[in-house]
Order: structure tokens, then C-alpha cells, then sequence
């Protein structure tokens, strides 16, 4: 395994980062939004379905991950992705389905998973999700921007 990126990143770092890079991706992207169960690190919704991305700045961290509940029922993500330091977690060891992301000198590096979304010759990363709590989410979105407009 490759060595980790020199600087170490706190974790509000690589969910700045992901939300950049799903950004450029996607026509909404959020971080940490807190709906039910789950507090997506970042995700990003778009005409073909969703993207998240769960960031995780240790090895433990990454191995906790396989732990969480809502990791056994449907999930949020129609595409999913772990976003870690350069070289922290192999692509070898991410479970079925989910895409990789490295990170080094603030630049995202695609390692696994789709690189466009919504191509028939992307379903090996296609997931099925939680489509009630993703609606919940950009609800939220929507209700916290209807805020924002009436207050001034």
C-alpha cells in the first residue's frame, strides 16, 4: 500500500472537498445533513439519482464504517463512495459496489467506482437507496434556502 498524502486532514477538510467535487458533478450537493438515522458526509443529487461520498481520515475510522446500521438496509446513494488520504484504504478492500476516492494536496483521484453516472455501462455501481430519506434531505435543503430568501 502506498504511503498517505503528507498533511493530514480533519474530517470537516474532506467533506469540504467532497461537496467541491460533487459539485462538479451534480446540480445540489450537502454535507452532514442529518435525517433520520444518517448524516451523510456529503452527497449530491442530480436527474440520474444521487451520489455519496463517506470521508474517513483513519483506518479505524474506515473499519468502523462496516459497523454502522444503516450499512445493512438500503442506504443513501444511488452511486457511493469512501474519500480517504492518499493510500489509506486499497480499492481491494472497499466493500461490493462502492468507488474510492484519494485525496493528496486538496486534488480528489478517482481509484474506483463510476466516473460518469447514469450510463447503462455504470450498473455494476448502481445501488438501490433510501429514496424517502434522500427526499427528506433536499427538503431540508430546500426549506433552509426558503429561509435565506425570506430573511432578507
Amino acid at each position: 500500500m502506498k504511503e498517505c498524502a503528507e498533511k493530514k486532514y480533519t474530517h470537516d477538510e474532506l467533506c469540504e472537498i467532497a461537496v467541491r467535487w460533487l459539485n462538479r458533478r451534480t446540480a445540489i450537493a450537502v454535507s452532514e445533513i442529518r435525517h433520520g438515522a444518517e448524516i451523510p458526509d456529503a452527497i449530491g443529487f442530480c436527474g440520474y439519482g444521487t451520489v455519496l461520498i463517506e470521508c474517513k481520515t483513519s483506518r479505524g475510522d474506515f473499519l468502523k464504517d462496516f459497523k454502522k446500521g444503516c450499512r445493512k438496509s438500503l442506504g443513501l446513494g444511488n452511486y457511493r463512495y469512501f474519500m480517504c488520504p492518499w493510500g489509506m484504504v486499497d480499492a481491494k478492500e472497499l466493500p461490493p459496489k462502492w468507488g474510492l476516492l484519494w485525496i493528496k494536496n486538496g486534488r480528489v483521484y478517482l481509484q474506483s467506482g463510476a466516473r460518469y453516472y447514469g450510463h447503462s455501462n455504470h450498473e455494476q455501481w448502481l445501488f438501490e437507496s433510501d429514496k424517502q430519506t434522500e427526499w427528506g434531505i433536499l427538503i431540508q435543503v430546500a426549506r433552509r434556502l426558503k429561509e435565506a430568501f425570506t430573511e432578507n
